[in-house]
Order: C-alpha cells, then sequence, then structure tokens
C-alpha cells in the first residue's frame, strides 16, 4: 500500500510477512517536481515494461543473502527516507525480419537511472504500487503505460 504523506513524502506499506522491512520511506531524487514528476505506477506493468531492458535486476530469491541483507537494511524506514528510483521509458522500436513483411509494434521499455534494486526488492516483496521519478517529457508516457 502506498500512501502519500506531504507533497514530496510517500510511504510504500510491504505486505508480506516475511520480509523483515515492513515500510519504506521515500522523497524526491531531484527536488524540482514540475520538470522530474513523481509518477504512481502498477508494480506489475512497471515490471512487464523493464524486462525488455537489458540491466533488469533478477528476482531477490537469487541475490547472495549479503546483498538482500543490505537492501533491508538500506530500505527500512528507521533509517529515514530514501530516494525515489528515477527510470525513463521509451517506445523500441522493432525491426522487420527478413521472413515477415509485418513490422513488429512498438513496446516501451523502463530503462532505469537510479533505484533498479530497491524497486525489484519492493516488486518481489509484494507492492503493487511504486512512485517512479521521470523527465518531464516522459512522464505521460509512463503515466499511460504503467499507471
Amino acid at each position: 500500500m502506498l500512501i502519500q504523506i506531504s507533497a514530496s513524502c510517500w510511504r510504500v506499506t510491504i505486505p508480506a510477512p516475511r520480509i523483515p522491512v515492513k515500510a519504506v520511506l521515500f522523497k524526491p531524487d531531484i527536488d524540482d517536481l514540475v520538470e522530474w514528476p513523481v509518477i504512481l505506477v502498477n508494480a506489475g506493468k512497471l515490471l512487464s515494461c523493464w524486462e525488455r531492458d537489458s540491466y533488469i535486476v533478477g528476482p531477490v530469491g537469487h541475490w547472495p543473502s549479503s546483498k538482500r541483507a543490505g537492501i533491508e537494511e538500506f530500505l527500512d524506514e528507521k533509517g529515514g527516507a530514501i530516494n525515489v528510483p528515477r527510470a525513463g521509458i521509451h517506445m523500441q522500436e522493432f525491426p522487420r525480419s527478413w521472413w515477415s513483411l509485418r513490422p513488429k509494434t512498438p513496446a516501451p521499455v523502463v530503462s532505469f537511472i537510479n533505484g533498479r534494486h530497491r524497486t525489484r526488492y519492493l516488486i518481489d516483496a509484494g507492492v503493487d504500487c511504486v512512485p517512479i521519478q521521470v523527465h518531464a517529457s516522459q512522464s505521460a508516457l509512463l503515466r499511460e503505460i504503467c499507471a
């Protein structure tokens, strides 16, 4: 569950009982919320777009225990607010193959600038809504595809 605490602070509650982190506080990575707005996105839709990127982070279950422990310590709300993950989105064009006359439909791709591991941890922990900071020029597309 995601709750907006103030104009620039969000609290994400983690529903999975097996996860030691119960909630995460987020603040904007960049303070200019006009040029870099924060969009609340559906975690499943975000993941399906992110899976097309070459820098996707694998499931948390495959991480070394030290990596998992480090991200849990980093995310714990007792340490204060952390930066909202920052990403970009674009439509990827696919060239026609030599055996197909029809061009493939462009597909949305999400690429992270910062926050890949914290986003993957939250998605794997069962969070259904994630705040993402994106450049204003890409915010409409991110909203359309992932909100």
